[in-house]
């Protein structure tokens, strides 16, 4: 991994764009619906106001503005002057902000990432300016699978945090009862806008008994290939398992699809119906939890290379 994309934190901060042409307007666009303090320096230049510019900034029309840095948190500088882009880019970093100096990589100390906003969630995708178009489409690719309520679904669920962990007091209740509620009613609700709908289906949710009584187990045929070779469906299987058995013929980027805390058994090629819980017979123990048929049991079989992915849920 060649950058660390962390997120920062937009309510109250203060934000500071540079610039009065076209490299700074772009940026200013990154924060339109952002809760921050957004400060526009046009160093000297009368602009001409955008139309999607965000409601809240504070104009300053300046070509010194001196004292914009303090407390800053980002700035941006949209400027063609080097020499003057570095000065104020010093100005920035002495009062403590983190400086990206547009087309300019060794004056940054981050880049900008292409974003996909949907108010609570943030995707971000970088490539540390190695190929911006390529970011660019998949940004673009992204945009199309992602339910544009997602925002308004993880912004309602923060606000049932602390009744959700009086309900379920263990890391693993909680867990199932999120990817329950999450994927149910709410998220139809929370496409259509309907907040209050999205309240109240989370809610519902808290009153429903987790299927204990039985487990499932899912068998992919994945093997040595190319993991973008995967069904959606096999990829969101590999994504929510507890439990995942695999021989050593199924490639290591397929397994790291897998939940961190997911389960792995690595079972010697050809023993598919080895006996899980005998350590001799597979290549781990039994999964370490008091009933493990009740989890989501997940068996990726090799296949030949060149055969297509496939799924087969037995209940």
């Amino acid at each position: 991994m060649d950058q660390f994309l962390p997120a920062i934190p937009l309510s109250g901060a203060r934000v500071v764009v540079l610039g009065g042409g076209e490299p700074a307007l772009n940026k200013l666009r990154l924060f339109r619906t952002a809760p921050c303090e957004l400060i526009w320096c046009t160093l000297g230049v009368s602009p001409v106001l955008p139309t999607d510019l965000n409601p809240n900034t504070r104009i300053d029309t300046r070509a010194r503005p001196h004292d914009v840095f303090k407390g800053a948190r980002l700035v941006f500088i949209g400027i063609e002057d080097e020499k003057r882009a570095v000065k104020l880019a010093n100005k920035a970093r002495k009062a403590g902000a983190l400086v990206n100096v547009v087309d300019n990589l060794p004056l940054c100390d981050f880049y900008t990432p292409a974003l996909i906003d949907r108010g609570a969630i943030t995707i971000a995708l970088s490539s540390g300016g190695a190929g911006p178009v390529l970011v660019r489409d998949l940004r673009s690719a992204l945009e199309s699978v992602i339910a544009p309520g997602v925002g308004l679904l993880a912004q309602t669920a923060k606000g049932l945090r602390s009744r959700v962990m009086d309900a379920f007091p263990s890391v693993d209740a909680r867990r199932k009862y999120w990817e329950r509620a999450l994927r149910g009613p709410a998220a139809q609700l929370a496409d259509a806008g309907d907040e209050d709908g999205v309240r109240q289906a989370l809610q519902d949710a808290l009153k429903d008994d987790a299927p204990t009584s039985k487990g499932v187990v899912h068998l992919v045929g994945a093997g040595p290939g190319d993991p973008e070779l995967l069904t959606v469906k096999a990829a969101r299987l590999i994504r929510d398992a507890d439990v995942i058995v695999h021989d050593r013929l199924v490639s290591p980027e397929i397994i790291d699809r897998a939940r961190r805390d997911a389960h792995r058994i690595d079972v010697p090629s050809g023993a598919a119906g080895a006996d899980l819980r005998n350590p001799d017979r597979a290549g781990e123990a039994r999964p370490p939890c008091g009933a493990a048929e009740r989890r989501r049991q997940l068996h990726l079989r090799a296949r030949r290379r060149g055969s297509r992915s496939r799924t087969r849920c037995r209940h």
